[in-house]
């Protein structure tokens, strides 16, 4: 169980007031430099600091480190293999003697890294430092066979903690290493996370190199999976991320109540996503979204709470090409190698190409804040800027799980329905879809009816026209063009899983406007041509929803049966 926690740091206050000579002391100087590396930044500029570790030991490891260096255009001088375990979990004492030691000596050989000595106090205790004043390394890409999580020691126990809970010495192997450039810190409970980010956004630079490193894994339940992600990474990056958005939330409307910030998160991320024109589905009931939703094109998904995976997700691959998918739960991560374990695994096995996890209990408020990560991401934030970003601490239980130099939001929506047009791409409907919502959050009093009034960027994908039904339905003086959409839509989709959800849509919208014939015409067509789907994927919880209005007349006898089947009535985003 997640619980929550206020503290943030078991470190106190400096012992020494050592200063970095090789820093600038006033404000001008530092404002100037930021601005200026600031305006000198692209997202070339983490790759070009990037190094790929991999694991000598396991089978295929350094395949996919040289697979992924050749995608992304890394040296191979950047591309380091280690002798590791090949389990996923290892004592503290095997990742400082196979992963941490090992690295330090490998940068210091190519002078990637400078160091000078300094002295810190955390609690009662003062440590030996040595800390970074110059850093070429700001992203560390671990490849699958690359140890997850450090065990708990119950003998090591170098600095004093705040709260009994957070004295655990365990972490996730990629939030130890992001303090790479600070050596020697306590490696009990958590520490202040730089790059943090709760106000104001910063992309990740050269001021930030000697303080963390941006840590990411590929990894998962499969080599071919893993592979899957790299490539579906490059390809969401160079065409911009698209797809519905999907919020699971608990529906904690007490503020008082400790996990309430869970939610609050996932209501705050929502008006980002709709900011940017995103299709949206959202669920506030306790529950998880039900198993027979007939989802797919699922381009984003955030959630809690249960402990391992559910939904239609492990029904049917449910996700769009690049989709990020994340779960919070304690033990979300706490294996990557099993697509039915926990959220992280089985999320990437349904088609995910990217996710965060916690490997041990991490305490709730220092899980990624999920209104931070999706802000900083439609900000165009890389993968493992936003991860970072949005966390409080580091030596802790986070793994970031995916390309970290993945960007799906690097071109801007104007510039990517340009290069959609260009190269006549599917992603070209949604990329339109998305820029007449964006203007609707930018002037809510646009006539919603008057912006699709030229459908022809649409027309034939059948997902983008049940999102214009959808954007419409949200009005109710606009149910008529609603269910005029719904209908196109309906006629263009193949797949049953497809014309059940559309299908169900459409009837409802008849039913709403009295065309009861119409919508029981639909729901007939369904469970004639597509039994199955009908039946286990949201058909029978469509025609029982509907035809337990008050005003619907009798349902024909061919879908009488169909009212004696247990599903639930559900009034949620279907």
């Amino acid at each position: 169980m997640i619980f929550v926690c206020q503290k943030n740091r078991s470190s106190g206050k400096r012992c020494s007031e050592q200063k970095n000579p090789f820093r600038r002391n006033t404000v001008f100087w530092v404002i100037f430099f930021l601005v200026f590396v600031g305006s000198l930044w692209s997202s070339d500029e983490l790759k070009n600091h990037a190094v790929i570790v991999y694991n000598s030991n396991y089978p295929e490891s350094e395949s996919i480190a040289h697979e992924y260096a050749k995608l992304r255009g890394i040296g191979g001088d950047r591309v380091i293999g280690l002798e590791c375990s090949q389990n996923e979990e290892i004592s503290r004492k095997e990742f400082e003697e196979t992963l941490l030691k090992p690295l330090e000596r490998v940068f210091l050989q190519n002078n990637w890294i400078q160091r000078f000595a300094d002295r810190e106090r955390f609690g009662s205790k003062v440590f030996e430092l040595k800390k970074s004043v110059r850093n070429e390394i700001w992203v560390l890409v671990l490849i699958h066979g690359i140890p997850l999580k450090i065990a708990h020691d119950p003998q090591l126990q170098d600095v004093e903690v705040p709260r009994p809970e957070l004295s655990s010495n365990a972490a996730a192997v990629d939030s130890e290493l992001a303090l790479f450039p600070i050596y020697g810190t306590p490696r009990t409970g958590p520490l202040r996370n730089p790059f943090y980010q709760p106000d104001i956004g910063r992309r990740y630079d050269v001021f930030d190199s000697d303080q963390m490193i941006l840590v990411g894994r590929l990894d998962g339940p499969t080599p071919m999976i893993v592979r899957r992600m790299m490539k579906e990474s490059i390809e969401a990056e160079e065409n911009r991320l698209v797809g519905r958005a999907c919020l699971d939330l608990r529906g904690i409307n007490d503020p008082k109540n400790p996990y309430a910030q869970g939610d609050q998160w996932l209501k705050d991320a929502e008006i980002s996503l709709k900011k940017h024109g995103f299709p949206l589905d959202k669920d506030v009931k306790a529950e998880l979204f039900p198993d027979w939703l007939p989802w797919n094109q699922i381009g984003i998904y955030l959630g809690w709470y249960e402990g391992n995976a559910q939904g239609p997700f492990m029904k049917s691959r449910c996700f769009s090409t690049g989709a990020i998918a994340y779960h919070i739960h304690s033990t979300s991560a706490s294996t990557l190698r099993s697509s039915t374990a926990n959220w992280a695994g089985p999320l990437l096995a349904s088609g995910a190409t990217a996710t965060m996890g916690c490997v041990y209990e991490p305490y709730l408020d220092m899980t990624p804040h999920l209104d931070i990560f999706m802000k900083r991401l439609l900000e165009g934030y890389s993968f493992g800027e936003a991860a970072y970003a949005s966390q409080k601490v580091l030596s802790w239980m986070t793994t970031v799980v995916g390309d970290p130099l993945y960007t799906p939001f690097k071109k801007a929506i104007d510039e990517a329905i340009g290069v959609a047009q260009e190269n006549k791409s599917d992603r070209l409907p949604w990329l339109e879809m998305q820029r007449r919502k964006i203007k609707v959050d930018q002037s809510p009093d646009v006539d919603r009816v008057q912006l699709l009034s030229d459908i022809s960027p649409i027309e034939g994908n059948p997902w983008v026209l049940e999102e214009a039904g959808d954007f419409l339905n949200e009005k109710k003086d606009s149910l008529n063009a609603a269910s005029q959409f719904y209908e196109r839509a309906y006629s263009h989709a193949s797949s049953g899983i497809d014309r059940v959800r559309i299908g169900s849509k459409a009837a409802r919208a008849s039913a709403l406007l009295g065309k009861w014939n119409r919508a029981y015409e639909i729901l007939q067509e369904l469970s004639t041509r597509f039994p199955d789907e009908f039946l286990k994927r949201g058909g029978v919880v469509a025609l029982q929803t509907i035809s337990g209005r008050a005003d619907a007349p009798s349902v024909p006898a061919s879908l009488e049966p169909y009212l004696k089947v247990s599903s639930g009535v559900y009034d949620g985003p279907f």
